[in-house]
């Protein structure tokens, strides 16, 4: 029976999840064309954050999904230690 080559997976700087498989031969490093593992990209936060794990057995994955902020607002307040009295007077 044939064994399974190994597998590389990674999230690419457009947050796509990919995997390629490889071999490393004499010293040389040879990696397959990476392949997409879902369509939904996956939130970056960047070094040392990760954003995904794999389970031990290698057949699933815990990812942290990307938020949707087409919705998300910025407020910003002038002045918001006033404001804050305001809101919170201290008797």
């Amino acid at each position: 029976m044939e064994s399974e080559a190994p597998e590389i997976v990674f999230v690419a700087g457009s947050g796509q999840f990919l995997s390629a498989t490889y071999n490393v031969s004499d010293g040389t490093f040879e990696a397959e064309t990476p392949v997409p593992l879902f369509e939904h990209p996956v939130l970056r936060w960047g070094f040392p954050e990760s954003v995904f794990d794999i389970h031990p057995d290698g057949e699933r994955f815990l990812v942290v999904d990307t938020p949707d902020l087409r919705d998300c607002k910025v407020v910003i307040v002038q002045n918001w230690f006033e404001e804050l009295k305001r809101l919170v007077p201290v008797d």
